[in-house]
């Protein structure tokens, strides 16, 4: 399963969401995906990546800017 994943629990998207969450809470400014992904590409692969931030998006969690930014809605 993609959103729980018991055998690799770091795979998971809940994990994968809530490090990237905490990377987005934790600075002033906003990201664009690829300087994201330059924060967190030691954890994280791209296609894990990708999938995690579509999965925010839907939920809510994350939306971008006017110029492609990405932002925290909370």
């Amino acid at each position: 399963m993609i959103l729980l994943n018991r055998d690799q629990p770091d795979l998971s998207l809940y994990v994968i969401g809530a490090f990237i969450i905490e990377k987005l809470h934790n600075t002033t400014g906003m990201f664009s995906i690829l300087d994201l992904f330059d924060e967190v590409k030691e954890k994280i692969g791209f296609p894990s990546f990708l999938l995690t931030l579509d999965w925010l998006y839907i939920i809510g969690i994350i939306d971008f800017s006017d110029d492609g930014r990405l932002k925290i809605c909370f």
